[in-house]
Parts: structure tokens; C-alpha cells; sequence
């Protein structure tokens, strides 16, 4: 694994500001928040394929989006220089799910709040990685979503809890009122194969 985020640079060498699309630089807004919003885009059910690059490209580019493809060279900056890992299936945590552990670890481990920070996305990355080995907020909730059960001495409530902490499936509104009418349907004894 190579990383490019390094002590012994000048803070502008340390932290792009740019990505490197077919050999062209493209200035891009590297701060955490708008990391984070691309994110939210790309997760989101409502906002159909087509137009995720699109929208995503809006928000990342500073001035016009590279013709050729960017996605390579946006992964390589999301992970902050390092080569990609392999892919486990399973999700530790999520951004938006965990926020407001994400945010009280902040405040709490290095008495930053998120609200008023100014950071980079690699300066923002660096520092949450590091509240997954201290005791926080955010990585007990992490250290409980993987807990487990089968030791504890009340399984049925850690299990309980384990469940409670899980992150939810992110689906459309659509799919949501669908699961919605068809509890409601099936609580009254109606059918529901139309909805099927």
C-alpha cells in the first residue's frame, strides 16, 4: 500500500487540491463536507444512474468536469492516495447513519466541531480513522454492531442492541410507501399480491 498523505510536506504537497484525469489536472473542492454530499448523492436510491455523475460532477469540480472518465481518479482521492483494498462486503459504519457519533467523537477526542472545521477530506479522514482505536462514541457503536452475541451473558439483549445500532438498507421513497401499504394491508388481513 502507497499513500500519498505525508508529515514531511508542506501542507499544499500534503493536501490535493486537484485530481488527475487523463494526464490534466481538474481543481477540485476538497473539502469534507462536499465529500461527504457527493457521497450522499451516489447513495442515494431517489437519484437515478444516469444522472449520479452528473450531479456528483457539479459538486466536485471547480469550474468544467473532464470529458474522459473520473471515477478512478476520485476513488484514489477518497481513499487519500492509498491503493484499493478488497472489498469485505460488510460496512463498518456510514457516514450519514453514524453522523451524530461521528460527530460527537469530534468534539469529544479532538474537540473539533464539525460545524465550524474547515478540513480537508484527507485531513478529515486521517482524524476519523483514528477514533476507531480510542473510546468514543462512534467506535463503540462500531465495536456493538459487530459485537459478539453469542458470549454475552443476556444474548437476547445484546443482540437487541447489536440489531439497533445495524445500518439500514438505504431504499427510494417509493419502496418505502410500497413497504409501508403492504404492512398496513397485511395488519388489516388484506391482500397484497398486487403490490408484489
Amino acid at each position: 500500500m502507497t499513500t500519498e498523505f505525508s508529515l514531511w510536506k508542506s501542507k499544499e504537497k500534503a493536501l490535493p487540491d486537484t485530481i488527475t484525469v487523463d494526464g490534466r489536472a481538474f481543481p477540485i473542492h476538497a473539502d469534507f463536507r462536499t465529500i461527504l454530499k457527493i457521497l450522499a448523492i451516489l447513495a442515494d436510491p431517489e437519484i437515478i444512474d444516469a444522472h449520479r455523475s452528473a450531479v456528483a460532477a457539479k459538486y466536485l469540480f471547480v469550474g468544467k468536469a473532464p470529458s474522459a472518465p473520473w471515477w478512478d481518479a476520485f476513488g484514489a482521492f477518497l481513499r487519500c492516495g492509498d491503493t484499493p483494498r478488497p472489498a469485505s462486503g460488510k460496512r463498518d459504519f456510514d457516514y450519514e447513519f453514524d453522523a451524530p457519533e461521528i460527530y460527537a467523537s469530534f468534539r469529544m477526542v479532538y474537540r473539533i466541531n464539525l460545524y465550524d472545521a474547515e478540513l480537508h477530506w484527507w485531513e478529515f479522514s486521517a482524524l476519523l480513522n483514528g477514533l476507531f482505536v480510542c473510546a468514543c462514541p462512534l467506535s463503540e457503536k462500531v465495536r456493538l454492531r459487530n459485537l459478539d452475541t453469542h458470549n454475552c451473558k443476556d444474548r437476547a439483549r445484546a443482540e437487541q442492541a447489536k440489531q439497533s445500532v445495524q445500518i439500514p438498507a438505504k431504499i427510494s421513497r417509493d419502496d418505502a410507501m410500497t413497504d409501508d401499504l403492504i404492512a398496513e394491508r397485511l395488519k388489516r388481513g388484506e391482500d397484497i399480491s398486487d403490490l408484489l
